[in-house]
């Protein structure tokens, strides 16, 4: 239950149209990876001249790392739901916490990295493509040493699998969450505003390891449930103003890399605000014009599935270009723009087959066993 999610901080939602609000961000969730998979799709072929320029463009309207920075908002707003839930902190009821985690998250990535390493092992020859750009030569350049695929398997490195950077700071998010929502639960907004921008400054401080600088965008997810209504509120009272600060956010969320350029930190600091005043506008807002085609059933499907899809879809689109590129040495000397849609088109057909199976016998049948356990185990109850 979100009792206090609404249009209002005196209207809370029903049952029924609370269900309807989080089928919307699971489809958001959706929309986040289909802006990595095409974002990487665009990033195969060298661009030349007019290309170069609207492929650049278009790398923005399809921004993978604005779409990860929403993945680890959203993670923090889910999280907090599920601790919220919980009956308060425990060692049991964290222990219980990271077990579901676990099992949530390492059975889809192990196997996935066992396929890769298995096509490694048996195709280990590297190739340079000529007409490919710098990022898509720049992996598997030479075979990787057991020690370096233990330690991928382990979260420690990511060469197996590019993608899967994420996933470590994911996990650390999720193991320091419980203590910083737990902790702070009985704090006033003013208190939790002080941490949230104690952990924000993390991210500015050098030598602070780098997944610590993203811990605040977990908690910064965690709390938008107490703080996302009473924003909306005052919005709500005027349509135009609504749509200005969603617009804004929208344009900040996919253009910050525009603004600050290099300067990574202030990028993700205004990806992350972006991305939460999205996330409580969904929450907040009964305007079905501006949200309606989030409940589109093809998006929920996608949301359902992102992540194995996230795991599977740059290798699927790598082995694609390397097979492709091997074969046809031609390919790729006419429009780069037309080349970058036709790998998205084929990566995603072929990653969305693999993902969808996935996730009906790996992820669900993972995160089933991890509840059953969690009791189990931390709880001595068995399944009825």
């Amino acid at each position: 239950m979100i009792p206090q999610i609404g249009v209002g901080l005196a209207a809370p939602l029903p049952p029924r149209r609370e269900s309807f609000f989080l089928v919307r961000l699971e489809s958001l969730r959706g929309v986040a990876c289909l802006m990595v998979a095409a974002g990487h799709s665009f990033m195969v072929v060298q661009s030349h001249g007019w290309e170069y320029d609207l492929t650049d463009w278009l790398l923005v309207l399809f921004n993978g790392p604005a779409a990860v920075i929403l993945f680890f908002v959203l993670s923090g707003f889910v999280l907090g739901l599920a601790l919220d839930r919980s009956q308060g902190a425990s060692f049991k009821n964290y222990g219980a916490f990271v077990f579901r985690r676990f099992g949530r998250v390492y059975p889809a990535y192990f196997i996935s990295s066992l396929v890769i390493l298995v096509y490694l092992w048996f195709f280990p020859h590297y190739h340079r493509v000529p007409q490919g750009t710098a990022w898509l030569n720049a992996f598997y350049r030479e075979p990787l040493p057991w020690r370096s695929s233990l330690a991928n398997l382990l979260f420690i490195r990511s060469d197996v699998n590019n993608v899967t950077w994420t996933l470590q700071i994911e996990l650390i998010g999720s193991l320091l969450l419980p203590f910083l929502h737990w902790g702070t639960r009985a704090w006033s907004p003013i208190a939790k505003s002080l941490l949230l921008f104690g952990l924000i400054g993390l991210a500015f401080v050098d030598v602070v390891p780098a997944p610590l600088g993203y811990v605040y965008m977990f908690y910064l997810g965690a709390v938008l449930p107490s703080v996302g209504p009473a924003i909306f509120e005052v919005l709500n009272r005027a349509r135009w103003l609504k749509y200005l600060f969603v617009v804004s956010a929208l344009v900040l969320f996919l253009g910050a890399i525009k603004l600050h350029g290099s300067d990574r930190s202030s990028v993700m600091l205004h990806q992350a605000l972006a991305a939460a005043f999205l996330i409580c506008a969904i929450l907040s807002s009964g305007d079905e014009r501006l949200w309606g085609h989030l409940e589109n059933a093809v998006l929920r499907f996608f949301g359902r599935i992102s992540y194995s899809l996230y795991l599977f879809h740059f290798i699927v689109l790598y082995w694609l270009a390397k097979v492709l590129f091997r074969w046809v040495p031609e390919a790729g000397n006419t429009s780069t723009l037309a080349w970058g849609i036709g790998f998205f088109g084929a990566s995603l057909v072929v990653a969305t087959l693999l993902a969808w199976a996935a996730y009906f016998f790996i992820e669900q049948p993972g995160t089933d066993w991890s509840k059953r356990m969690s009791r189990r185990v931390l709880f001595g109850m068995d399944e009825a």
